[in-house]
């Protein structure tokens, strides 16, 4: 199993808390898309590591000064992951932290569309785990002495 460490996790959900376009649950939303795609992606096998160790500082920072909720839900598409010995620091791309001071700004299609594909990948993940455990305690209540069918 995968273990991940982050450097700046908790400036990252404080500055994140604190700024009204961000708050609390994009943050985290940010943070499961983010952990995703370093899986999906092979991280791990191509360092040869069980723990990842992530450097949030150019995200926390981000998360401070992003003004447009959109901007920052698509964070990811327009971040690098730069390898720096055992760490990897997520690195905001400069013209998206340009883009996060406007109000009205609105991302290419096709990011939005990957972000899309990938939040609706991973729900339909969870809804298939939660059918599987249902299923589970399902067969287990019909195996259960007593149970009438």
């Amino acid at each position: 199993s995968l273990a991940f460490a982050f450097a700046f996790l908790p400036k990252f959900i404080a500055n994140a808390r604190a700024n009204p376009a961000v708050g609390l649950h994009r943050a985290l939303a940010v943070l499961v898309e983010l952990i995703d795609s370093l899986e999906k992606d092979g991280y791990a096998e191509k360092i040869g590591a069980q723990m990842l160790c992530l450097n949030l500082q150019d995200l926390a920072d981000f998360a401070e000064t992003v003004e447009n909720a959109g901007a920052f839900m698509v964070v990811q598409v327009h971040s690098s992951i730069v390898r720096r010995g055992d760490t990897l620091d997520v690195i905001v791309s400069p013209r998206h932290k340009q883009h996060s001071s406007q109000t009205n700004w609105s991302d290419d299609p096709i990011n939005e569309m990957r972000a899309l594909m990938r939040r609706m990948d991973r729900r339909v993940v969870c809804v298939n785990e939660q059918v599987e455990r249902l299923q589970d305690y399902d067969g287990l209540c019909r195996s259960a002495p007593g149970h009438r069918h």
